[in-house]
Protein backbone atom coordinates (compact mmCIF):
# COMPACT_ATOMS: atom_id res chain seq x y z
CA UNK A 1 0.00 0.00 0.00
CA UNK A 2 1.57 3.37 -0.95
CA UNK A 3 -0.01 6.38 0.87
CA UNK A 4 0.87 10.18 1.64
CA UNK A 5 2.20 11.76 4.21
CA UNK A 6 -0.27 12.60 7.26
CA UNK A 7 -1.12 15.19 9.77
CA UNK A 8 -4.14 13.54 10.61
CA UNK A 9 -4.49 10.53 8.26
CA UNK A 10 -8.02 11.48 6.68
CA UNK A 11 -7.71 15.11 6.21
CA UNK A 12 -4.47 14.29 4.20
CA UNK A 13 -5.75 11.57 2.48
CA UNK A 14 -8.28 13.94 1.18
CA UNK A 15 -5.04 15.66 -1.24
CA UNK A 16 -5.15 12.72 -3.43
CA UNK A 17 -9.18 11.76 -2.84
CA UNK A 18 -10.15 14.44 -4.22
CA UNK A 19 -7.80 15.33 -7.22
CA UNK A 20 -8.89 12.96 -9.28
CA UNK A 21 -11.93 14.67 -9.59
CA UNK A 22 -10.37 17.26 -11.69
CA UNK A 23 -8.74 14.55 -13.87
CA UNK A 24 -12.03 13.73 -15.05
CA UNK A 25 -13.01 17.37 -16.02
CA UNK A 26 -9.70 17.99 -18.43
CA UNK A 27 -7.26 15.98 -19.88
CA UNK A 28 -4.06 17.75 -18.56
CA UNK A 29 -5.31 16.83 -15.19
CA UNK A 30 -3.91 13.56 -15.49
CA UNK A 31 -0.23 15.20 -14.95
CA UNK A 32 -2.12 17.08 -11.52
CA UNK A 33 -3.32 13.62 -10.36
CA UNK A 34 0.11 11.79 -10.93
CA UNK A 35 1.88 14.94 -9.55
CA UNK A 36 0.09 14.69 -6.55
CA UNK A 37 0.80 11.35 -5.96
CA UNK A 38 4.64 11.89 -6.04
CA UNK A 39 4.63 14.70 -3.53
CA UNK A 40 3.27 12.77 -1.20
CA UNK A 41 5.01 9.14 -1.42
CA UNK A 42 6.05 8.89 1.91
CA UNK A 43 6.46 5.37 3.63
CA UNK A 44 6.83 5.95 7.11
CA UNK A 45 6.87 9.50 9.14
CA UNK A 46 7.11 10.37 12.69
CA UNK A 47 5.71 13.88 13.73
CA UNK A 48 5.56 15.96 16.92
CA UNK A 49 3.00 18.18 16.97
CA UNK A 50 0.93 20.99 19.40
CA UNK A 51 -2.98 20.74 19.15
CA UNK A 52 -4.73 23.96 20.87
CA UNK A 53 -8.34 23.63 21.53
CA UNK A 54 -10.54 26.87 22.70
CA UNK A 55 -13.97 26.90 24.05
CA UNK A 56 -15.53 29.29 22.49
CA UNK A 57 -18.95 31.30 23.91
CA UNK A 58 -21.66 31.65 20.97
CA UNK A 59 -20.84 35.50 20.39
CA UNK A 60 -17.11 33.53 19.40
CA UNK A 61 -15.29 34.87 22.85
CA UNK A 62 -12.61 32.53 23.62
CA UNK A 63 -13.51 30.60 27.17
CA UNK A 64 -10.59 29.00 27.93
CA UNK A 65 -8.04 27.08 26.04
CA UNK A 66 -6.05 24.05 26.55
CA UNK A 67 -2.96 22.54 25.04
CA UNK A 68 -1.95 19.44 24.33
CA UNK A 69 1.98 18.08 22.72
CA UNK A 70 1.37 14.80 21.03
CA UNK A 71 3.72 12.34 18.68
CA UNK A 72 2.74 10.54 15.90
CA UNK A 73 4.26 7.58 14.38
CA UNK A 74 2.66 6.48 10.63
CA UNK A 75 3.87 3.00 9.17
CA UNK A 76 2.65 2.08 5.56
CA UNK A 77 2.79 -1.37 4.87
CA UNK A 78 1.94 -4.11 2.49
CA UNK A 79 -1.28 -5.35 4.38
CA UNK A 80 -1.80 -1.67 5.90
CA UNK A 81 -1.04 1.64 6.96
CA UNK A 82 -0.97 1.71 10.97
CA UNK A 83 -0.80 4.88 13.09
CA UNK A 84 0.08 5.41 16.56
CA UNK A 85 -0.74 8.21 18.88
CA UNK A 86 0.89 9.13 22.23
CA UNK A 87 0.43 12.38 24.40
CA UNK A 88 3.31 13.49 25.94
CA UNK A 89 1.92 16.71 27.82
CA UNK A 90 -0.04 18.04 29.56
CA UNK A 91 1.08 15.45 32.48
CA UNK A 92 -2.34 14.46 33.48
CA UNK A 93 -2.62 13.21 30.04
CA UNK A 94 1.33 11.54 29.46
CA UNK A 95 1.02 7.73 28.22
CA UNK A 96 -2.49 7.98 27.03
CA UNK A 97 -2.34 6.22 23.45
CA UNK A 98 -4.55 6.22 20.09
CA UNK A 99 -4.24 3.62 17.43
CA UNK A 100 -5.61 3.53 14.04
CA UNK A 101 -5.04 0.17 11.58
CA UNK A 102 -6.50 0.37 8.33
CA UNK A 103 -5.62 -2.92 6.20
CA UNK A 104 -5.67 -2.56 2.40
CA UNK A 105 -9.46 -4.66 2.59
CA UNK A 106 -11.85 -4.40 5.14
CA UNK A 107 -12.98 -2.01 8.02
CA UNK A 108 -10.17 0.30 10.09
CA UNK A 109 -9.69 -0.94 13.56
CA UNK A 110 -9.22 1.91 16.29
CA UNK A 111 -8.35 1.58 20.10
CA UNK A 112 -7.10 4.02 23.09
CA UNK A 113 -5.23 2.99 25.75
CA UNK A 114 -5.12 5.20 29.45
CA UNK A 115 -2.15 4.25 31.56
CA UNK A 116 -2.54 3.27 35.24
CA UNK A 117 -3.56 4.18 37.66
CA UNK A 118 -6.67 4.79 35.78
CA UNK A 119 -5.51 1.65 33.48
CA UNK A 120 -8.12 1.30 30.68
CA UNK A 121 -7.97 0.22 27.06
CA UNK A 122 -11.78 1.14 24.90
CA UNK A 123 -12.16 0.27 21.23
CA UNK A 124 -14.04 2.75 19.04
CA UNK A 125 -16.87 1.72 16.64
CA UNK A 126 -20.28 2.58 15.07
CA UNK A 127 -21.76 5.72 16.08
CA UNK A 128 -18.71 6.48 18.58
CA UNK A 129 -16.20 7.34 15.32
CA UNK A 130 -18.28 10.54 15.28
CA UNK A 131 -17.34 11.73 18.75
CA UNK A 132 -14.64 14.09 19.30
CA UNK A 133 -11.20 12.95 19.68
CA UNK A 134 -9.96 13.49 23.47
CA UNK A 135 -11.69 17.30 23.92
CA UNK A 136 -11.28 18.62 20.59
CA UNK A 137 -13.23 19.78 17.33
CA UNK A 138 -11.88 16.64 15.10
CA UNK A 139 -13.82 13.31 15.47
CA UNK A 140 -12.25 9.73 15.71
CA UNK A 141 -13.00 9.39 12.15
CA UNK A 142 -10.93 11.93 11.45
CA UNK A 143 -8.00 9.59 12.54
CA UNK A 144 -9.14 6.84 9.62
CA UNK A 145 -7.29 6.17 6.24
CA UNK A 146 -9.33 7.11 3.38
CA UNK A 147 -9.13 6.35 -0.43
CA UNK A 148 -11.15 7.70 -3.53
CA UNK A 149 -13.26 4.49 -3.77
CA UNK A 150 -15.37 5.51 -0.80
CA UNK A 151 -17.13 8.09 -2.02
CA UNK A 152 -18.19 9.88 -5.47
CA UNK A 153 -17.09 13.04 -6.00
CA UNK A 154 -18.31 15.70 -8.28
CA UNK A 155 -16.25 18.96 -9.60
CA UNK A 156 -18.44 22.18 -8.35
CA UNK A 157 -16.42 24.58 -10.17
CA UNK A 158 -13.04 27.06 -9.64
CA UNK A 159 -12.95 29.71 -6.64
CA UNK A 160 -10.13 31.57 -4.90
CA UNK A 161 -10.11 31.79 -1.73
CA UNK A 162 -7.67 34.36 0.64
CA UNK A 163 -6.08 32.72 3.34
CA UNK A 164 -3.22 34.63 5.56
CA UNK A 165 -3.92 37.60 3.42
CA UNK A 166 -2.81 35.65 0.41
CA UNK A 167 -5.57 34.62 -2.88
CA UNK A 168 -5.61 30.93 -3.99
CA UNK A 169 -7.11 29.36 -6.98
CA UNK A 170 -8.90 26.51 -5.58
CA UNK A 171 -10.81 23.65 -7.64
CA UNK A 172 -14.17 22.95 -5.51
CA UNK A 173 -15.06 19.59 -5.01
CA UNK A 174 -17.73 17.93 -3.59
CA UNK A 175 -17.39 14.20 -2.38
CA UNK A 176 -20.73 12.05 -0.95
CA UNK A 177 -19.23 9.04 0.96
CA UNK A 178 -20.72 5.62 -0.11
CA UNK A 179 -23.01 3.77 2.21
CA UNK A 180 -20.44 0.92 2.79
CA UNK A 181 -17.86 3.67 3.92
CA UNK A 182 -19.90 3.63 6.91
CA UNK A 183 -19.21 7.51 6.90
CA UNK A 184 -20.89 9.83 9.77
CA UNK A 185 -20.62 12.27 7.25
CA UNK A 186 -23.22 13.10 4.40
CA UNK A 187 -20.73 14.64 2.06
CA UNK A 188 -17.97 16.83 2.20
CA UNK A 189 -16.55 20.21 0.03
CA UNK A 190 -13.20 20.65 -0.50
CA UNK A 191 -11.30 23.60 -1.70
CA UNK A 192 -7.77 22.43 -3.64
CA UNK A 193 -4.67 24.54 -4.27
CA UNK A 194 -3.87 24.78 -8.24
CA UNK A 195 -0.63 25.12 -7.90
CA UNK A 196 0.49 22.23 -5.33
CA UNK A 197 -2.67 20.20 -5.51
CA UNK A 198 -2.65 20.87 -1.37
CA UNK A 199 -6.72 20.98 0.14
CA UNK A 200 -6.63 24.36 1.35
CA UNK A 201 -10.24 24.24 3.36
CA UNK A 202 -12.56 21.25 3.88
CA UNK A 203 -16.64 22.07 4.99
CA UNK A 204 -18.42 18.59 6.98
CA UNK A 205 -21.71 17.98 6.26
CA UNK A 206 -23.57 15.61 8.99
CA UNK A 207 -25.90 12.47 7.60
CA UNK A 208 -28.72 15.42 7.28
CA UNK A 209 -26.80 17.36 5.08
CA UNK A 210 -26.16 20.85 7.86
CA UNK A 211 -22.76 22.15 8.19
CA UNK A 212 -20.75 20.49 11.13
CA UNK A 213 -17.35 22.20 10.72
CA UNK A 214 -14.42 24.17 8.62
CA UNK A 215 -10.78 22.63 8.15
CA UNK A 216 -8.31 25.43 6.74
CA UNK A 217 -5.21 24.66 6.44
CA UNK A 218 -3.28 27.70 7.46
CA UNK A 219 0.04 27.56 6.40
CA UNK A 220 1.92 25.04 3.86
CA UNK A 221 5.66 24.05 3.37
CA UNK A 222 7.57 22.23 0.33
CA UNK A 223 9.86 19.95 1.77
CA UNK A 224 11.80 18.46 -1.28
CA UNK A 225 9.11 16.91 -3.74
CA UNK A 226 6.30 16.74 -0.40
CA UNK A 227 3.99 19.42 0.82
CA UNK A 228 3.34 19.95 4.62
CA UNK A 229 0.23 21.35 6.16
CA UNK A 230 2.44 23.00 8.82
CA UNK A 231 -0.99 24.69 10.56
CA UNK A 232 -4.33 23.39 10.10
CA UNK A 233 -7.33 24.81 12.17
CA UNK A 234 -11.02 23.28 12.60
CA UNK A 235 -13.65 25.02 13.55
CA UNK A 236 -17.39 23.64 14.72
CA UNK A 237 -20.00 25.40 13.64
CA UNK A 238 -22.81 23.00 15.46
CA UNK A 239 -20.64 22.87 18.23
CA UNK A 240 -18.72 26.07 19.13
CA UNK A 241 -14.81 25.59 19.57
CA UNK A 242 -11.91 25.55 17.48
CA UNK A 243 -9.01 23.01 17.92
CA UNK A 244 -5.12 24.01 15.81
CA UNK A 245 -2.87 21.51 15.09
CA UNK A 246 0.82 22.75 14.11
CA UNK A 247 3.98 20.34 13.08
CA UNK A 248 6.57 21.49 15.53
CA UNK A 249 8.56 18.97 13.76
CA UNK A 250 8.81 15.67 11.37
CA UNK A 251 10.81 12.87 9.72
CA UNK A 252 10.44 11.26 6.69
CA UNK A 253 10.55 8.26 4.96
CA UNK A 254 11.88 6.78 8.52
CA UNK A 255 13.27 2.75 9.17
CA UNK A 256 10.69 0.56 9.78
CA UNK A 257 13.36 -0.34 13.14
CA UNK A 258 12.22 3.35 14.23
CA UNK A 259 8.22 2.51 14.48
CA UNK A 260 8.00 -1.27 15.63
CA UNK A 261 4.82 -3.17 14.64
CA UNK A 262 4.55 -3.52 18.34
CA UNK A 263 3.49 -0.12 19.41
CA UNK A 264 -0.21 -0.61 17.07
CA UNK A 265 -0.65 -3.99 19.29
CA UNK A 266 -2.97 -3.77 22.68
CA UNK A 267 0.34 -5.27 24.68
CA UNK A 268 2.60 -2.84 22.79
CA UNK A 269 0.11 -0.24 24.32
CA UNK A 270 0.16 -1.42 27.45
CA UNK A 271 3.89 -2.34 27.89
CA UNK A 272 4.73 1.38 26.74
CA UNK A 273 2.07 2.78 29.25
Amino acid sequence: MNCSLRLLPRFLMLMVMVVPCAAQAEDSAKAIVQRSIEKRQVRNSIQTLTMTIEDLAKDGTVRGTRTRTIETKVRDDDDAVRSHIRFVAPADMAGIQFVSITPDSGSTEQFMYYPPPDEMLNRISGSGRSGSFFGSNFSFEDMEISSADDAEHKLLGEETLTIGGASIACWKIESTPHEDAKSTYGKIISWIAKDNDMPRQVLFFDRKMRELKKMTILEVKKDGSIWLPIRTQMEGIQRPGRTQLVIDSYRTNVPTSEIPSEIFTEAGVRSAG
